[in-house]
């Protein structure tokens, strides 16, 4: 019974490792792909009051998505099918 509690604590710390990689992966795509289809970084932080609104909204939109994408496809490749707190 030990063994498999603890073979599913390390699954689970297998599967959130290759989800932050994918996140860390997917957010530095996407900032290389909008520095080369805008021809600038993408908007700094939400606390930068001086940034443009629609520009910081489409970042938000397009890191947030291709985050999103990132751990479906690692879920949907590793097989996951648990709830996510286990």
């Amino acid at each position: 019974m030990m063994k498999n509690v603890q073979k599913k604590n390390v699954s689970g710390l297998a599967l959130t490792a290759l989800m932050v990689g994918a996140a860390i992966l997917a957010r530095r795509s996407t900032a290389k792909a909008w520095a080369g289809i805008a021809r600038e970084e993408p908007p700094p932080g939400h606390d930068n009051r001086h940034a443009n609104m629609s520009k910081a909204v489409t970042w938000a939109v397009a890191s947030g998505a291709a985050v999103g994408l990132a751990r479906l496809f690692v879920r949907r490749i590793v097989g996951y099918r648990g709830t996510p707190l286990g």
